[in-house]
């Protein structure tokens, strides 16, 4: 067997696991798409009630913690344990990034850089070569199927 020959058995090698590979992906995506829509009606359902429980219990709390804690910061039931405590809360007002760039507060202020390097690809030479960059010349292989196998 010639080396094309190997190659062409690969070719059609692979172009079978593509397609197979395609077709369960599909399937599955399917299969997916029909659990999601059985399910999600029933979950979004339970999750807006839980969410309203609990902002209900919340507020039973609150307004209740005098009876409730009366010095405690926690309430053991059978159900569960309720909790209570205190905690400072940040509040910052809109100008603040601007304030702590004035005065000098880097440390609390959080920048985030990245190189385009799509753009950088097309630079010339001399230009990657002031950032420190360069190009090299690598072996690239890869395929192409002629036709899409089912």
């Amino acid at each position: 067997m010639t080396i094309e020959e190997r190659a062409d058995i690969l070719l059609q090698i692979i172009a079978k696991q593509e397609a197979k590979i395609t077709r369960i992906e599909a399937s599955m995506a399917d299969e997916i798409k029909t659990v999601t829509e059985k399910y999600s009606e029933c979950i979004d359902q339970l999750g807006e009630v839980l969410q309203a429980n609990v902002k209900e219990l919340i507020g039973v709390m609150k307004e209740n913690k005098a009876v409730l804690f009366d010095g405690r910061d926690q309430v053991n039931l059978t159900a569960g344990i309720l909790l209570y405590g205190r905690e400072y809360k940040l509040s910052l007002p809109r100008d603040a990034l601007a304030k702590a760039e004035e005065l000098g507060y880097g440390d609390a202020i959080k920048i985030s850089k990245s190189l385009d390097r799509p753009v950088i690809e097309t630079w010339p030479i001399e230009r990657l070569f002031m950032i420190g960059g360069k190009k090299k010349l690598v072996e690239k292989f890869d395929y192409e199927l002629l036709e899409k196998v089912s």
